[in-house]
């Protein structure tokens, strides 16, 4: 064969591989009516994979909605801060909610009690994590500081070797003095952790609003490694005023930070929603509350599937997850969940497949009124 000929040959199958390895998802068609809780498959292409290794708290049906009003929340694999002196357990609540009537409150009714955590352990190494959840932190007078998650090898709150958590400090005003992202793959040397080494990154880009539903959506991928600096951090808010707003500084940081450095350091396993309250400076410092809800929690890729209020992903304002049940590389079957969206709106479905690559247009539903199936009838007598 020419060579000219072979080599021209060699760069469109290498085209065409580029394209088939990376080509975006297309959803075709859905199989019925978007409502509340049903059961919808979406078909269409180059979905990828998922292992639905999922934790879900959301839905109608879901853990939040059916718990009892005033009891301390409860569920198989997460723990809680039992009330003391110095924590308070965390409880259902319908003071506020951002979807259905419920939420999971954390709070602070003594100001000795610092702490109102629960805890999820995923029972693995993490490897790659993605997360999402609505939280409303109601801020009412005090200067103090708020330390709302970690991700963790192990279930403590105490800052160590391997972890990543998030903190702001509040002035009595409602402002914001300062924030942190705590990249500690190495609590004594924790500079190295961050793109280039530098620890000015920790200082977040933007923060989470105070009284006010917001989305905080998590991807994370640990170093392939001790000591290799090729792991994934992305942190973005919803406030639902403008498209999600990168929390991170010079971020997402994907490929050029560590996650753990020592030989045999411990990996990312738990979900730590610490919800501490402290190092208040003024004002009363036992009227704040955080509200929690719509708790998605995977581990193993960033592969989901959402609902956002405009065909173009990037430039929704409001968007939804979803809850998959079943998902191959051309169907995926879903629990719809309608969010705080209302019935009657239009919607469009949104498959992002492991690589974060997401359909260009999303797929148009309007959301029904969920109808109970009829009951069966009474007072009917077969005979032969």
């Amino acid at each position: 064969m020419n060579h000219s000929i072979y080599r021209l040959f060699i760069i469109f199958y290498l085209i065409f591989l580029s394209n088939f390895a990376f080509s975006a998802p297309v959803i075709s068609s859905v199989s019925s009516n978007a409502a509340d809780e049903y059961n919808i498959v979406i078909s269409g292409s180059s979905f990828g994979t998922n292992p639905l290794s999922i934790e879900w708290l959301g839905g109608l049906n879901g853990n939040i909605e059916q718990g009892t009003v005033g009891t301390a929340f409860s569920k198989g694999n997460w723990t809680k801060d039992p009330t003391s002196d110095s924590r308070q357990t965390p409880i259902y609540t319908n003071e506020k909610s951002h979807s259905g009537a419920k939420s999971i409150k954390s709070y602070w009714p003594v100001q000795s009690q610092y702490t109102s955590a629960f805890t999820y352990d995923t029972g693995k190494n993490i490897g790659t994590l993605y997360m999402t959840f609505w939280v409303y932190f109601e801020h009412v007078d005090s200067a103090g500081q708020w330390k709302i998650f970690r991700i963790r090898p192990d279930s403590n709150y105490g800052d160590r070797d391997g972890e990543y958590y998030f903190n702001e400090w509040y002035n009595s005003d409602h402002t914001i003095s300062q924030g942190g992202h705590s990249l500690f793959c190495k609590y004594d040397g924790y500079a190295q952790c961050y793109p280039n080494s530098d620890d000015s990154l920790r200082w977040p880009a933007s923060y989470v609003n105070n009284n006010k539903w917001i989305r905080l959506e998590v991807y994370g991928k640990e170093s392939s490694g001790d000591n290799v600096r090729d792991a994934d951090f992305d942190f973005k808010k919803h406030d639902q005023t403008s498209a999600p707003i990168s929390l991170l500084t010079n971020g997402p940081w994907i490929g050029n930070i560590k996650t753990r450095v020592d030989a045999g350091e411990d990996r990312w396993r738990y979900i730590v929603f610490e919800n501490y309250w402290g190092n208040i400076s003024a004002g009363s410092g036992t009227g704040e509350k955080a509200y929690f809800d719509d708790i998605y929690i995977q581990v193993g890729t960033k592969a989901r599937v959402e609902i956002g209020n405009n065909p173009i992903f990037t430039s929704c304002t409001h968007r939804e997850i979803q809850f998959p049940t079943a998902w191959s590389d051309s169907s995926i079957a879903i629990t719809f969940n309608k969010g705080s969206f209302v019935e009657n709106d239009t919607v469009y479905l949104f498959v992002a497949d492991a690589n974060g690559n997401v359909n260009s247009q999303g797929y148009p539903v309007t959301i029904q009124k969920a109808v109970a199936p009829p009951s069966p009838p009474k007072g009917l007598r077969i005979t032969n």
